[in-house]
């Protein structure tokens, strides 16, 4: 019985949830006096890391699932230009010659994949730039802090922190996800909850 793709954007959301529930308790620990502020900051490095890979392991499933049937969207335009019942065919014929397939950033890669097997690379097309680069702009976190070469902390710096006046310890991608956004918002929630917009466009 093929889900509605609400049900996929459900889950994301409800990870998302889970990870702030998540941070705050480790906040209240840290205020509290209970563990220190590095330890702190590396539980905001997991949760991003967690979340992305959560987020890559999802596009996989719902492009797959899209093309076998298994989650239909509300777009009425939807239409595969493949159908592929097994999951392990869909997936070696989605990520071609390559040992795994990549989907973030979201242009070069999902984009460019759903055009290639769906009419007018619907429903990942519905989404507008400034919507999709909430997973690119995730992915440069996330590579600043799993790779944390000149590089990446470049790209970061480049994007989050060059020409902002910010305290020196929100200079460093932990750091900086602590730090405020607005009022009562932390820029890691700021960060998941635009991820989450966008992916509740997607699964429309």
């Amino acid at each position: 019985m093929p889900n509605s793709s609400n049900v996929w954007g459900d889950n994301i959301a409800s990870r998302a949830r889970g990870l702030n529930l998540y941070i705050n308790r480790f906040e209240s620990l840290y205020r509290a006096g209970h563990i220190s502020l590095s330890d702190t900051e590396k539980i905001y490095s997991s949760a991003i890391l967690s979340f992305y890979a959560y987020l890559e392991n999802a596009f996989e499933q719902y492009f797959v699932g899209l093309l076998m049937g298994r989650y239909i969207p509300s777009d009425t335009s939807f239409r595969p230009l493949v159908s592929i019942p097994s999951y392990n065919v869909a997936y070696k014929v989605v990520r071609g010659a390559r040992s795994y397939a990549d989907w973030i950033p979201y242009k070069r890669n999902t984009l460019r994949r759903a055009r290639v097997f769906f009419s007018s690379g619907k429903p990942f097309t519905n989404l507008q730039k400034s919507e999709y680069e909430s997973f690119d702009h995730l992915n440069i976190l996330r590579n600043s802090i799993a790779h944390g070469s000149s590089a990446s902390l470049r790209s970061f710096r480049e994007l989050f922190t060059d020409g902002k006046n910010l305290p020196p310890n929100q200079l460093h991608p932990p750091g900086y996800l602590r730090g405020q956004h607005a009022a009562n918002q932390t820029r890691f929630n700021f960060i998941l909850s635009n991820t989450v917009i966008a992916i509740r466009t997607l699964s429309q």
